[in-house]
């Protein structure tokens, strides 16, 4: 497993690219699933990391507000893969 400053950066630059590259507008939502059991290169649902998912969420939150968007986050398959969103 890559290290969490590791983990931190990379997710920071693949969202920062994601946003660039989309041409998000103020207002948009961003709707983000993922596995931390796959951030660790394992098969999805089989290892799961609070710290990862901690980081991931912490540096996806931070430049989706810093672009004013909206954030959607996908739950596991356990939760019925339900969205999660702050309410207005």
């Amino acid at each position: 497993m890559h290290s969490i400053e590791t983990i931190r950066q990379e997710v920071h630059a693949a969202i920062d690219e994601l946003l660039t590259v989309a041409k998000v507008r103020e207002g948009q939502l961003l709707v983000v699933g993922c596995s931390t059991s796959e951030v660790c290169g394992k098969k999805i649902g089989t290892d799961s990391h609070e710290d990862v998912a901690a980081v991931l969420f912490d540096e996806i939150y931070k430049l989706v507000t810093d672009k004013r968007l909206h954030l959607a986050v996908q739950c596991c398959e356990h939760l019925n893969r339900a969205l999660v969103m702050e309410r207005d």
